[in-house]
Formats: C-alpha cells, structure tokens, sequence
C-alpha cells in the first residue's frame, strides 16, 4: 500500500481528507527550505556560535575552559552558517585560519574535517562567484 493511495482492500481510503492532510504536509515540509527562512536561522545561529567558537579557540583555551560540544558543532557547522549568512569576510576569515583548520581537524577526523573544510571552501567559492555575478 502506498500512502494515500486507494486499496481494494481498504475502500475510500484516500479520499479527500487523506489528499488534504499530504497536501498540508507537503506544505509545511516546503515551508521549512524556504530560503528566506534559513538565511535567517543561519544568520542567528552564526551570530551566537562564531564569536563564542573564536573565543574558545584562542581566549579560555590557554587556561585549559573549553566547551568541547561547541567546538564540535562550531567545527562542523561555523563556516557553512557564516556563508548561508551572506557573511563571507567571516567564513573567509575562518576557513585560512589555521588554528581553526587544525582544530576542525583534531575535533571531526582527519577524513570528515579534510572533506568539510573542502566543501565550505566550496560553498564559500560558489557564493563569492555568485554575489559578483
């Protein structure tokens, strides 16, 4: 049985009340890649993570502080959410900073980190490509 699809087993089983709760569905599922909507979430959340992945990075981390799921999240999604953010002096910035490539390294694996560093450089070249387009 398909979702939504008439069964002879299960007469009126998609009637309209079933094409109008998908359609709602389907709906609100859009609703959450609207662009305008996730520009915004990554704007928020580079807004809180950046400045407190930096400061982890470099201030408390002498005196041996560090939040190790922010460094975590940070490593792994900073960058992306700076670009998603139009902010790409930052994620520039972020991705030539070795401190943070090291890091992102040590955190995620040399594997993942290798391939999210590359991807966010990426993402980061496509964006410059397209704002001077």
């Amino acid at each position: 049985l398909i979702w939504g699809s008439p069964s002879s087993s299960q007469p009126g089983a998609a009637g309209s009340g079933s094409r109008s709760a998908a359609s709602d569905a389907v709906a609100a599922a859009a609703a959450l890649f609207d662009p305008d909507l996730l520009r915004h979430a990554a704007s928020a959340l580079a807004a809180d993570v950046y400045p407190r992945l930096s400061d982890e990075l470099t201030g408390d981390a002498a005196a041996g502080v560090r939040d190790q799921g922010l460094i975590w999240y940070g490593c792994a999604r900073a960058p992306r959410l700076l670009v998603d953010a139009g902010r790409h002096e930052d994620a520039s910035d972020l991705l030539s900073d070795s401190a943070f490539a090291r890091q992102r390294l040590s955190s995620l694996g040399w594997l993942p980190g290798t391939i999210a560093q590359c991807g966010d450089c990426a993402r980061l070249g496509a964006a410059l490509a397209g704002e001077a387009a």
